[in-house]
């Protein structure tokens, strides 16, 4: 028996209740560094960037972050709060821990939080739009997912099935037919990357409850998660990315936030375990973890011609050669061409909120004066298009070649900006642009009013995967989260910034559509194959 009706568990409904808790030690530490702040690094720019901070947190806390909100719409939130945490709140507690202004080699700072503090207004002003439309309507897409067992817990052996299905679409896409390297690509390539989030579903298992796993975990677990983390992160290596390998603990860690926020699980941080566990994560992400990101980064440039097998091998020569990580940290010059993008000293950090892509690329913008490009605008626009299968795309007779437009709006951005014409020699190097200064371009302002037109549609697919269901050992309800978005939870924490107002089109043309249907018949197989395991 199941039902939507929008109840939370009582035992966070009061006025200790996690967001409430939340916002007061959020508030209490942004006030401390805007002190630090100011104190230290007081000038015209660096005050005009923290009064910004801080009064984009407040009209985020009075308007949007609220616990009767978060209930209802816990994946919604996640993601303005995710956009808020890495454009703003971070950059202003990371750049101090490091002994930095928070607009530190920012050229064009006060145009970088105008745009961020404008994205964030559009973001909440369309949450709320959305918000009465969904007290009106109920979600229908919702009740399809019930339908198709969407909430429907998996087995662990399913669970481990879809891990390994991740690892082999990993190796394969960047290791075997490194397809990844390109924007564009064929159909069976791209079906495989889409599989690659995959990998992350074994770590899921040590927070289950989130979507209806009752059982607890054992020894037997976390002996065969270690092993399996340990194949993610040499695979990882092998494909040069920062992240991927902190994804998976990264994803647990938002799934253990959502489920103290919706009640789930009890809000208990200053234990002694959490407390070590803490100081362990701090010591690991500032010491041995920062340095392989820079050893990853140093040798990135050698990717596309070796072996990853001999990537590997260099980027732990390079992790060994301590004096070669610290010159390469202390060089901040950006590349070549005078595309920059040193924000933080940790590279692992800077690669969760590192404003100076929005930097960059509304320095780009400024040498076009940040008037529309009819040239950029169609690349977007075609952009958008090329995320269609080529089988639709001939079926509505649109003649599209897609290695036209086979690389990033970043690239395209510089290109342009830099009035190169048709040399291509600087495309393909897959810098990352930013919404502000590729939206300027691409449309001006409006491209505010097209993210608050399109990211409504996006607030009521994601929340789609959220539901309240009839509780099995209680009277109430219990909250449960798909494992289908769970898998995703990182691009639903970064879903913006993006590079573009229009990957949020792709999205919905495609992205929601393939991550629910891929899901399913993921989640069908691996029944199928655990059935004969068990027998």
């Amino acid at each position: 028996m199941s039902s939507n009706k929008n109840t939370i568990p009582n035992n966070i409904n009061n006025s200790n209740s996690f967001v409430n808790v939340l916002v007061l030690w959020a508030s209490r530490t942004l006030i401390f560094c805007s002190l630090l702040q100011c104190i230290f690094f007081f000038d015209s720019n660096n005050f005009i960037a923290v009064l910004t901070i801080n009064i984009s947190f407040y009209i985020l806390i009075i308007t949007t972050l609220k616990q009767s909100f978060f209930k209802n719409f816990p994946l919604s939130i996640f993601l303005i709060i995710g956009f808020f945490l890495t454009q703003l709140y971070l950059p202003l507690i990371f750049t101090l821990l490091e002994g930095n202004p928070v607009v530190f080699n920012l050229k064009l700072s006060n145009e970088v939080f105008l745009h961020s503090f404008l994205i964030l207004i559009t973001l909440i002003i369309s949450h709320y739009v959305y918000r009465q439309f969904s007290y009106l309507h109920k979600n229908k897409l919702r009740n399809i997912l019930l339908r198709f067992d969407f909430f429907t817990p998996p087995s662990d052996t399913q669970i481990w099935i879809i891990g390994l299905i991740g690892v082999f679409a990993t190796f394969y896409v960047y290791i075997y037919a490194k397809s990844a390297l390109k924007l564009t690509g064929g159909s069976f390539d791209k079906f495989i990357e889409s599989l690659i989030n995959f990998a992350y579903a074994p770590y899921f298992i040590g927070i289950g409850i989130i979507y209806g796993r009752n059982e607890k975990i054992n020894n037997n677990y976390l002996i065969k998660i270690s092993v399996y983390t340990i194949i993610i992160f040499l695979v990882s290596v092998a494909r040069n990315s920062r992240g991927a390998f902190m994804f998976g603990f990264t994803s647990l860690a938002y799934s253990y936030i959502l489920c103290i926020g919706l009640g789930i699980k009890k809000a208990n941080f200053f234990n002694k375990k959490n407390i070590i566990l803490l100081i362990m994560s701090f010591w690991l992400i500032i010491g041995p973890i920062s340095d392989l990101s820079t050893a990853m980064v140093a040798v990135r440039n050698q990717r596309h011609e070796v072996s990853s097998f001999n990537l590997l091998e260099m980027t732990i020569k390079a992790y060994e050669n301590k004096t070669l990580l610290q010159q390469f940290k202390n060089n901040k010059s950006g590349d070549d061409s005078g595309w920059d993008e040193y924000y933080l000293n940790n590279v692992l950090l800077s690669r969760f909120c590192n404003i100076k892509f929005n930097d960059a690329s509304l320095i780009e913008a400024s040498k076009l004066n940040f008037k529309i490009d009819k040239g950029f605008q169609d690349f977007s626009i075609n952009r958008t298009i090329a995320i269609l299968p080529t089988p639709i795309l001939t079926l509505l007779g649109i003649d599209l070649n897609k290695n036209l437009i086979n690389y990033s709006f970043g690239d395209y951005l510089f290109a342009k900006a830099n009035y190169l014409g048709n040399d291509y020699s600087v495309i393909g190097v897959n810098r990352t642009g930013h919404i502000s200064g590729t939206g300027m371009i691409s449309f001006g302002w409006w491209y505010l009013l097209l993210l608050f037109i399109f990211i409504i549609p996006c607030y009521y697919i994601i929340d789609s995967c959220y539901i309240n269901l009839k509780s099995t050992i209680s009277n109430g309800f219990e909250p449960r989260i798909s494992l289908c978005i769970l898998l995703a939870i990182n691009s639903v924490f970064i879903f913006l910034p993006s590079e573009s107002v229009m990957t949020l089109p792709m999205f919905l043309t495609r992205g929601w559509i393939q991550m629910y249907i891929l899901y399913y018949f993921i989640f069908k197989f691996s029944y199928f194959i655990s059935f004969f395991i068990k027998k």
